[in-house]
């Protein structure tokens, strides 16, 4: 049972106590829901102030924040994305009429309008509105927000769920070629860190929190691996994570290895000597754990991916690959090795995803080869 403080009675001047029962399975995983579900009556009781609310008390901005609260408590949530749905909260949500309406009172039409509204006129200057997948953005939180209300028993169905958000289109970005990675790596070669970064993110297509959170705990130098199974993310600084920086599992929450050729691994190892010899000179030794790519000596903290996100945009343009985005670098790798023939479930694998499906889906009409392969096949079947 869960018990919490609603503060005093003003008729009888005595204490209030709230409570709820909860069952879970006496296990790792029951513990963990007992405590989401602790805090979500925590904040509940603090919101309301103990008293039982129901639908046409409850505003939609209350809603949203009562449901980014409890998000914020997630271990499985990164703290940059409740950044980021905070800001969906403070910047679309909060300053349109819909989220002064009570939950009771929302009905699709209402939100289908607001989505309306946000692509005609959401930008926060107001000077225009907001691109689809910005628009999604709230969608998301509404509809999240809203079904927490369901399960509370406030209201009886989501409204977002049958609500018509604007669909987003397939992103197209023109990876850079081999031919450019490699001008990139020449370039690159006499700044070791910035080469051993390049060349690893190159040949494994890691994602930049990924690469940035890189231990040399993490690589193999026996079987010649590299073992991915946390990230860093940047977010705002609180009193939880007063860096701002934290480390989490990786995006799909996967650990996975990828092999490395052996230039790469003698290039891992040569960075991993001048971090060796520079802590010699300081008279200190290098922490096992020490991340690889860092700002200071002893390797204690990471290089911050918006930072190595500004550095690539500032190289790309001094090598006239403007437009190339950092995150190109992870296109690149699943586009060539597709268009080399190489099985799409082993390209799957290297780039952390757990099936080929997403990865089909992505890159399927990115191939040209491989569509020039097949066409060949289908002729030759009516032959």
């Amino acid at each position: 049972m869960l018990q919490a403080y609603a503060g005093i009675d003003p008729d009888t001047g005595k204490q209030r106590m709230r409570s709820r029962i909860f069952r879970a399975p006496h296990d790792r995983d029951g513990r963990q829901a007992a405590l989401v579900a602790a805090s979500e009556f925590y904040i509940e009781v603090k919101a309301t102030g103990g008293d039982r609310r129901f639908a046409d008390e409850v505003t939609l901005i209350e809603a949203c924040e009562q449901w980014a609260a409890v998000t914020a408590l997630r271990k499985d949530w990164s703290p940059k994305s409740v950044d980021e749905y905070q800001r969906v909260i403070d910047d679309r949500i909060k300053r349109d009429p819909i989220g002064h309406m009570m939950v009771a009172d929302i009905r699709a039409k209402d939100l289908d309008a607001f989505y309306v509204r946000l692509q005609t006129c959401g930008r926060k200057d107001g000077a225009g509105g907001l691109a689809p997948a910005s628009v999604r953005k709230a969608h998301t939180v509404i509809h999240a927000a809203l079904q927490r209300q369901v399960k509370h028993d406030r209201i009886r169905t989501n409204p977002a769920s049958v609500a018509s958000p604007p669909s987003v289109p397939e992103p197209r970005h023109t990876p850079p070629g081999p031919d450019d990675i490699k001008r990139a790596l020449q370039q690159a070669e006499s700044d070791l860190p910035w080469y051993a970064y390049l060349r690893l993110e190159a040949t494994t297509g890691a994602r930049r929190g990924q690469m940035c959170g890189l231990r040399w705990t993490q690589i193999d130098w026996d079987k010649g691996d590299v073992r991915w199974d946390r990230a860093v993310v940047v977010h705002k600084k609180t009193e939880r994570h007063p860096s701002g920086i934290t480390e989490k599992g990786t995006k799909t929450n996967r650990v996975y290895r990828n092999a490395l050729d052996p230039t790469t691994l003698a290039v891992l190892a040569a960075l991993k000597d001048r971090a060796e010899a520079q802590c010699d000179v300081l008279g200190r030794q290098l922490p096992p754990g020490a991340f690889v790519f860092t700002t200071d000596v002893v390797g204690a903290s990471p290089w911050r991916p918006d930072s190595v996100s500004r550095r690539w945009r500032k190289f790309a343009d001094k090598l006239g690959m403007s437009g190339v985005r950092h995150h190109d670098l992870r296109h690149y790798l699943a586009t060539y090795l597709l268009d080399a023939g190489e099985d799409p479930s082993a390209v799957a694998q290297r780039l952390g995803w757990s099936s080929a499906y997403t990865l089909m889906k992505v890159y399927a009409g990115r191939v040209p080869a491989a569509d020039r392969r097949a066409a060949t096949k289908a002729a030759e079947l009516l032959e």
